[in-house]
């Protein structure tokens, strides 16, 4: 397939050629975009849009066609959807991607939209359960469906959607015969016998081992599935059926069970009597209840998808001696390799090689979590010997490592930045596929000249694209058109630049005339976007609004500083426009409360990004808001995250964690007047601060 980069707002492909908007390009959901795209270019969705339509123009007098039509349409969607959410394993992330794509409406009759218009009704698709009764139900509707297929001579209509996931990886994956580096994986731990077994140590698999059951996220640092934000993983989690039995891993007393909204969801602790305990997490049902006696192997609970919870797991947690610890370390009886089903024999090459991609892919998986897992052991021991180093040293020590650390943090930033741009710019500098000629190529004609080879043509010079097919082609072009055309007709520069330059001016105009400074303040989430909740009912939407509100209020009657809030009161907004609303603005605040499953955490976050266009502006405005922020002994911590708003800012930015609603007196301080009164003047004061420096 070949791909452009577009100046179009919409995301779609025709024929062989996938055309992305520029501004997708680099990020988030650009993978997931492109390979549904690729999925509709393999399948050749094209060509049945248009054989479609010409039997519709034929047809037309026919009430069915166009019902006809508008089924195969759904299909072509569903079979992309399917595909990637095999390919990506992400279904939330995946219709989160669809659900931000709803801001644009309109759309071509002939070309695959990644946005098209059923977008609900592809979310409810991919959310529906298997029927177990389907084979019955084939089975009845047999003769109805016979009918329809001699009545209107097509089986695509009924045909149920394919499996495409085996063509999305031709596509995506590496060619045949490639290989991965030789690595070494752990083998798996020997089952202890019941006599080398200590009853109250943590040693088997929490739920039944099957086919069914495997890890879907280790211990250490990950990126957190729902907040978008790395952050370490203080357990391990298994996929599994909601309702699966939950084992205790060991002998022990039942310390505690919980029911809470949000985090773990419903839980249970037990005591093991030792240095032990383990947490058991996401469930559906209780089958103990606190002080019971639980022996090794006694069904516990049942598994389920409560809490922050993306789909039905069981979230694992070991703790020796008050310290989280790998619970894979401690597992006799599960085999943490990825399993690999057996090559087929026979002469199925595309088996064959189905099976060797999958093997690859899985492979490739498992060695990105024990490099993962090094990495983090690794920080997690450095840390521990520089806390041991730092209880005996001097304060002229103490203040040499702090320096010494704040550098290399600098020097990691500086560096992620650079890999970042370095990206943008590869991704910039990306060309059309250059043509040498022969085989099935297709002919080029750039500004009515034939070329052999473009990849000197920028794809935001291009003005038009057509492509030539067929009679069509070879009517225009001759012999030298029968394997197709694509004429290209690029912008005229100089007017391009010419255009560019009074945008420019009158830019700087507009910016002379205005004397104030624009500030635009972000009330986080909104409308039937609650945000998180604390156990007393308090909506964090409704925090970030009040706190917003009395910042605005603070300037009121200060002509030097303009105030736009990228939402009034209740109202949903998505990240996409609150992101526009920065453009030609001077500061950027997006106002949030927090949400631990350690209800002991209390303090004030900042966040930035280090992949935002303003790095370095914003961390100096972080700066003067720790400083205005830091009232009554409360902490003020900062932080780097990859967070979507920041990093497409048209202005210096910073995310704010107001507290933790996780954390009773938190919420309590946050929800008061004093407490909206002390943050919203700190806040303003910040941003006074913060214009004065500019």
């Amino acid at each position: 397939f070949k791909l452009f980069k577009t100046s179009q707002t919409r995301p779609f492909s025709f024929f062989s050629n996938v055309f992305i908007p520029k501004d997708v390009f680099g990020s988030n959901a650009f993978e997931q975009i492109l390979a549904h795209e690729c999925v509709h270019v393999k399948q050749r969705h094209s060509i049945d849009r248009l054989l479609m339509d010409f039997l519709v123009s034929l047809f037309w007098f026919n009430p069915f066609i166009y019902l006809y039509r508008n089924a195969l349409i759904e299909i072509h969607e569903f079979q992309a959807d399917e595909a990637v959410i095999n390919q990506f394993n992400d279904p939330i992330g995946y219709q989160e991607v669809l659900y931000s794509q709803l801001q644009y409406a309109t759309y071509s009759g002939l070309v695959s939209h990644f946005n098209f218009s059923m977008i609900k009704k592809r979310i409810v698709m991919m959310n529906k359960q298997k029927n177990k009764y389907a084979g019955l139900l084939y089975a009845l509707t047999l003769p109805v469906l016979v009918s329809v297929i001699f009545a209107f001579s097509s089986k695509e209509a009924i045909e149920p959607i394919e499996n495409v996931g085996n063509e999305l990886a031709e596509i995506l994956s590496p060619e045949p015969g490639f290989k991965l580096p030789a690595f070494n994986l752990p083998e798996p731990k020997a089952q202890l016998n019941k006599a080398e077994q200590d009853d109250n140590e943590p040693s088997i698999l929490p739920l039944k081992n099957s086919d069914d059951v495997r890890m879907t996220s280790g211990f250490g640092k990950r990126m957190h599935p729902i907040k978008k934000v790395e952050q370490w993983h203080q357990g391990i989690d298994f996929s599994c059926k909601v309702g699966t039995e939950i084992y205790a891993t060991a002998d022990g007393t039942i310390e505690s069970i919980t029911d809470k909204p949000g985090g773990y969801g419903k839980r249970v602790v037990v005591n093991h009597g030792n240095e032990f305990k383990t947490l058991y997490a996401q469930l559906s049902e209780f089958k103990v209840k606190e002080g019971d006696k639980v022996k090794r192997g006694d069904v516990i609970a049942l598994s389920g998808n409560s809490g922050a919870s993306t789909a039905p797991h069981l979230h694992y947690e070991v703790k020796k001696d008050g310290e989280f610890v790998d619970p894979a370390s401690y597992i006799q009886d599960y085999d943490f390799r990825p399993r690999i089903k057996e090559i087929p024999s026979g002469d199925d090459k595309e088996s064959r090689q189905e099976a060797l991609r999958k093997q690859e892919q899985e492979l490739a998986v498992q060695q990105e979590m024990l490099v993962a897992k090094e990495e983090a052991e690794r920080a997690r021991n450095e840390e521990v010997r520089a806390n041991e180093m730092l209880r005996n040293a001097s304060e002229e020590e103490k203040k040499a490592y702090q320096m010494q650390k704040e550098a290399e943090e600098r020097r990691m930033v500086e560096e992620k930045i650079k890999k970042e741009k370095l990206k943008f710019e590869d991704a910039k500098q990306e060309r059309i596929i250059s043509i040498r000629g022969g085989g099935d190529e297709p002919l080029f004609i750039v500004n009515g000249k034939v070329v052999e080879d473009v990849s000197d043509v920028e794809p935001n010079d291009i003005d038009q694209i057509n492509v030539l097919k067929g009679e069509t082609a070879t009517e225009k072009y001759g012999e030298k058109g029968e394997d197709g055309v694509i004429e290209i007709t690029t912008k005229d520069k100089a007017k391009t630049k010419n255009k560019q330059k009074e945008k420019e001016k009158n830019k700087e105009k507009e910016k002379g005339k205005q004397q104030a400074y624009r500030v635009i303040i972000d009330p986080g989430h909104g409308g039937k976007d609650m945000g998180t909740k604390s156990e007393l009912g308090i909506l964090e939407k409704d925090i970030n609004w009040e706190v917003a509100r009395m910042v605005g209020e603070y300037f009121s009657d200060d002509s030097r500083i303009e105030i736009v809030f990228t939402r009034n009161n209740n109202e949903f907004i998505d990240l996409k426009s609150r992101s526009d609303a920065t453009i030609n603005s001077d500061l950027l605040i997006s106002i949030h409360a927090n949400f631990d499953d350690d209800d002991s955490k209390q303090f004030t976050s900042l966040y930035l990004n280090p992949n935002g266009f303003y790095y370095d502006e914003s961390l100096k405005l972080a700066k003067y808001f720790k400083e205005e922020i830091e009232f009554n002994d409360r902490e003020v911590r900062m932080a780097l995250s990859d967070l979507y708003l920041l990093r497409l800012a048209q202005c210096p930015a910073v995310h704010i964690e107001l507290g933790y609603l996780s954390n009773i007196q938190d919420a309590e301080f946050i929800n008061s007047d004093e407490g909206k009164k002390l943050l919203a003047s700190s806040i303003a004061k910040g941003i006074e601060t913060s214009i004065q420096s500019l």
